[in-house]
């Protein structure tokens, strides 16, 4: 816990923007962009407030169901899982 709290973290915490493209899932936040190739992207976990989608078996993208802005959460998960 103590490790988030130091510094801003801007990368790790805040909004995100997820892109569903061609070879892989593109993660940007302030100061950060990722792209995850279809590879990588092992799995889809969902709780009743939270979408996981897991790049490593111990890394996952952390989407709480209450903050997505924009899009369709359901279409983007149903998208993801038939790439992977």
């Amino acid at each position: 816990r103590k490790l988030y709290t130091e510094g801003r973290n801007a990368s790790v915490l805040g909004r995100h923007t997820l892109t569903l493209e061609d070879d892989g899932l593109r993660e940007a936040s302030e100061g950060s962009e990722t792209l995850h190739g279809w590879s990588t992207v092992e799995r889809v976990e969902r709780t009743a407030s939270h979408v996981f989608i897991y790049v490593s078996a111990l890394a996952a993208i952390v989407v709480a169901k209450g903050q997505v802005r924009e899009g369709d959460l359901d279409d983007v998960v149903a998208a993801v899982e038939k790439r992977i």
